[in-house]
């Protein structure tokens, strides 16, 4: 699989993974009013990822808190909270840093918990399987 989507039940925002190669993927968040990539480097890591979203989708009812993951040098993270109706936000978080001009992002993406056992499916087979 070339991609890992995780589109928004409200709007037309996503987050879209691409181009994993070894310890790198690409990542982007697009709607109409917003576009915006990064480079992340995850080291050994992008399974975690992938098992970020296992956890996710074998969640029976609502949980407390936020669960996150992110990247080893903390440019992408993505974390999600979900609600007592069963409503997840994630927060999507791009921090570039090290240039002349250091830039943040940081927006949600509306989701539900039905949709989990995909997302979770699509994020394994985009950085395949768990070398542990």
């Amino acid at each position: 699989m070339s991609e890992f989507t995780i589109k928004s039940n409200n709007s037309d925002l996503c987050l879209r993974l691409t181009n994993v190669k070894g310890d790198y993927f690409t990542a982007q968040v697009i709607s109409n009013r917003l576009s915006a990539h990064i480079s992340v480097w995850a080291y050994s890591d992008s399974y975690g990822f992938a098992d970020f979203f296992d956890w996710l989708a074998i969640q029976d009812k609502p949980w407390d808190g936020e669960q996150c993951w992110q990247s080893l040098e903390g440019e992408f993270k993505v974390a999600a909270t979900c609600s007592s109706l069963g409503v997840i936000m994630f927060k999507v978080y791009f921090e570039h840093f090290g240039d002349d001009e250091d830039w943040k992002i940081e927006t949600e993406i509306r989701s539900e918990m039905g949709q989990m056992p995909e997302l979770a499916r699509t994020a394994r087979i985009f950085f395949g399987k768990s070398p542990v």
